[in-house]
């Protein structure tokens, strides 16, 4: 009976070549999700620095704008139709 329970407990060679392919595959897979997410992130950070930049350009207009506007306006107060 004895003999039983420790032949039971032993990996089988099989087993264990089974259990490290499983491993490395899984260890392999890993890798390549963080690679993914690395690239993820620097896309996204990417993006984030062209947003403010988008943005920036944005105020930039709008102020230029405003000040064309204003700039119309006090032009043509003594302009009389």
């Amino acid at each position: 009976m004895n003999f039983l329970v420790e032949r039971s407990s032993k990996t089988s060679p099989e087993d264990w070549r089974r259990l490290q392919q499983e491993r490395e595959g899984l260890v392999r897979q890993l890798s390549a999700e963080k690679e993914a997410h690395q690239k993820t992130q620097e896309d996204n950070r990417g993006l984030r620095q062209e947003k403010s930049r988008l943005e920036e350009q944005v105020r930039h207009s709008q102020f230029c704008i405003e000040k064309k506007c204003l700039q119309f306006s006090v032009g043509n107060v003594g302009i009389s139709v």
